[in-house]
C-alpha cells in the first residue's frame, strides 16, 4: 500500500513538474496573445529554416535590426558587457520581440496554412508589436547588463560575486556569459516573470551577488 502511494506521489509530482515547464497558456503562448495560429512553437522555432537563415536554436523569428542598444555603465561595474545590437548573442533572440521594433508574428517560416495543415483563428498579423511593460525599447543602458563573461577574473576584480564554476551560478550562465536567459526561462512560466530561480527574499539576485 505504501509503495502504491509512493508511486502515485511520484507520478503526480512528475506531472506537476512537466506542466510547469510549458509555455502553453502563458504570456509566451502567442497563439493566445496574438491569435494568428493554432501552433505554439512556431513563433520562435521552426524545424526547417530558410536556406539563408542559420540562427540557433532553429530560430524562426525575424531578428531586430537595432544597431546598438547601449550597455549599462557604473563606477562599481567590473564586468565588460558588449553591446548586443546587430549581434548574435542569445539575448538578441529575446530582444527580437522585446525591443518593440519587430512584430511577434514576423517569422522566417510561416505556418503551413496554404497546405491545409492548420487553419488560423485570425488573419496573420506580423506587424502587431509587443506592448506594455514587455516592450523594453531599444535602450538597455538602465537595465542589468548582459552579454559579458562571468569568470574567475571578474569574481576577483569585483569581490562580491559567487564562484561561477560551480552551482548554483554555473547552470545560469550561457557559454560562461550572462545573458537574458541567465535570469529568465522562456519555457517555464511557474516563477513570474519566467524566472529561472525564485526571487523570494531576493534569492535570484543573491545567487550571484554576495550580499
Amino acid at each position: 500500500m505504501k509503495r502504491a502511494i509512493l508511486i502515485a506521489a511520484v507520478v503526480l509530482f512528475s506531472g506537476s513538474a512537466a506542466f510547469a515547464l510549458t509555455i502553453v497558456g502563458s504570456k509566451h503562448d502567442l497563439k493566445i496573445a496574438l491569435p494568428t495560429s493554432q501552433q505554439v512553437c512556431v513563433f520562435c522555432h521552426t524545424p526547417h529554416q530558410p536556406s539563408t537563415q542559420f540562427t540557433d536554436p532553429l530560430w524562426n523569428h525575424t531578428l531586430s535590426a537595432t544597431a546598438a542598444y547601449g550597455v549599462y555603465a557604473s563606477l562599481t561595474l567590473n564586468a565588460l558587457p558588449t553591446d548586443i545590437g546587430g549581434g548574435t548573442a542569445v539575448s538578441n533572440l529575446c530582444m527580437s520581440c522585446h525591443d518593440g521594433t519587430v512584430g511577434p508574428g514576423s517569422l522566417y517560416n510561416n505556418p503551413n496554412i496554404a497546405t491545409g495543415q492548420e487553419t488560423p483563428v485570425a488573419p496573420w498579423a506580423p506587424a502587431t508589436l509587443i506592448s506594455g511593460s514587455a516592450n523594453m525599447g531599444t535602450n538597455l543602458t538602465n537595465d542589468h547588463p548582459v552579454n559579458f563573461l562571468y569568470n574567475a577574473a571578474l569574481v576577483t576584480a569585483d569581490g562580491g560575486l559567487a564562484n561561477p564554476a560551480i552551482a548554483p551560478v554555473l547552470p545560469l550562465l550561457i557559454g560562461g556569459m550572462v545573458q537574458c536567459s541567465s535570469c529568465h526561462d522562456v519555457h517555464d512560466p511557474l516563477l513570474i516573470p519566467f524566472l529561472r530561480v525564485s526571487n523570494v527574499n531576493s534569492a535570484l539576485c543573491t545567487t550571484c551577488h554576495i550580499k
